[in-house]
């Protein structure tokens, strides 16, 4: 501090902060705190009695500081989904349960796009592009075990089989509707067939020398099937012989032929 020569140097009466609590000064007499360097006015009534001045004004923030470093992760414990943190005397603070109310179901959305593209499926994204198809097929399983053969019952030309329950199904009649006669459109020897080159497909060639049929795969000229064995086929086995039929009625008597015998051979 720089103290001129024309300055005058004024000193007041001062003391501990002990001595003011039992000082009575003057009114208006200014004494010093020696502790806190705090100036005291005294009322002449109250031991020390300090006159508070108006707030000053507040002063403009000052520059902040430079970040600290990071502490430490307070520990902390789960128990589902309550969390619990140690407090700074290292104290569990005890578990707060971080999980809410279930909320009111919201309403439904629409159907996202998709498709197939056969057993794989694309959903389309929020953005509207396509995404990638998965594959919903698994790989195939190993084969089970045979099961047994389901109960059924013949009844002409209608098969009945049993129900996983036990109960007799549906007849189904296995039996189709007569199909159309085929009728041959040309036949002839087989050295004949030539003619026939021009016909259309589906034209049918009998070739009576060798009993094969021919067809024509196209309407080109010459473009005739392999041979289709035609007619009869082949002798089958020869069935098991029957069960020998019932004896017959024996016949009725014939004439006496003493006579004619007496005739014939004088006897």
């Amino acid at each position: 501090m720089t103290v001129t020569k024309k300055a005058t140097a004024l000193q007041l009466r001062s003391g501990s902060t002990a001595d003011h609590n039992t000082f009575i000064g003057l009114p208006g007499e200014i004494t010093v705190n020696e502790d806190t360097w705090n100036i005291i006015i005294h009322n002449g009534v109250t031991p020390g009695v300090a006159a508070a001045g108006d707030q000053g004004i507040q002063g403009d923030q000052g520059i902040q500081g430079e970040t600290g470093d990071k502490g430490d992760k307070p520990a902390h414990g789960w128990s589902g989904t309550s969390l619990e943190f140690e407090d700074p005397d290292g104290s569990p603070g005890g578990f707060v349960d971080l999980k809410g109310e279930q909320g009111i179901q919201g309403l439904k959305g629409d159907k996202p796009a998709h498709a197939w593209t056969g057993t794989d499926l694309a959903f389309e994204d929020p953005a509207g592009v396509m995404g990638t198809p998965v594959a919903l097929k698994g790989d195939q399983g190993i084969q089970g075990l045979k099961g047994d053969k389901p109960a059924h019952i013949w009844i002409g030309t209608s098969v009945v089989f049993e129900n996983p329950d036990g109960t007799p199904g549906t007849s189904v009649d296995l039996k189709g509707d007569q199909g159309e006669s085929f009728t041959v459109d040309s036949s002839g020897f087989f050295a004949t067939r030539s003619a026939f080159d021009e016909e259309l497909a589906g034209f049918s060639f009998l070739a009576t020398d060798t009993t094969n049929l021919y067809l024509k795969n196209t309407d080109t000229s010459g473009d005739w099937s392999a041979a289709i064995p035609f007619g009869k086929g082949e002798p089958g086995i020869q069935g098991i012989q029957g069960i020998q039929g019932i004896q017959g009625i024996q016949g009725v008597a014939g004439a006496d032929t003493s006579f004619i015998n007496s005739l014939i051979f004088g006897g």
